[in-house]
């Protein structure tokens, strides 16, 4: 009994987690890979793309709190992340719920491109993407935000700290 009560909760907690990817894809990598830093400061480049104001500042958010975090890096200028949106699209939550994350109906995706910079010197690029097929309720846009956003602390985390 306890097990059938286990598969039944499991089968929908799965129902509503949030089915997303992220990507990062190097498009200049660093030429100094000896270059360590402990502070960087944000900086929001004009996007490419209309993107509402509530999903640029869920990015910088979560982008914020992903660096910051105990143990990355200490705000500063010592490096500076600059990024701009060259891709969004909020898709359809309907579409995502209604086909369940079944092809890429009502898909929600953004694409960012971030330079990290130094002294006015580009040291790389990559461009994160966040996409989002379904989830509860046919999962929010912001979950596809916050993937591009964890795409790109996590390579400045890894590059530059």
């Amino acid at each position: 009994m306890n097990t059938v009560r286990f598969l039944v909760v499991g089968v929908l907690l799965v129902g509503l987690t949030a089915c997303g990817a992220g990507k990062t894809l190097v498009l200049n990598p660093p030429q100094d890979s000896s270059f360590r830093a402990n502070s960087i400061q944000i900086e929001p480049e004009s996007a490419n793309v209309d993107v509402p104001s509530s999903v640029q500042e869920t990015f910088r958010k979560e982008l914020a709190d992903k660096l910051y975090a105990k143990g990355g890096f200490v705000q500063g200028n010592a490096l500076s992340l600059r990024y701009r949106f060259i891709g969004y699209d909020a898709g359809n939550r309907f579409k995502r719920w209604l086909v369940g994350g079944l092809g890429n109906a009502g898909e929600a995706s953004v694409a960012v491109r971030v330079s990290f910079v130094r002294d006015g010197q580009k040291l790389s690029q990559i461009q994160v993407e966040g996409k989002i097929g379904s989830g509860a309720f046919g999962g929010g846009a912001s979950n596809a935000v916050k993937k591009a956003a964890d795409q790109a602390a996590s390579y400045a985390l890894r590059h530059y700290r």
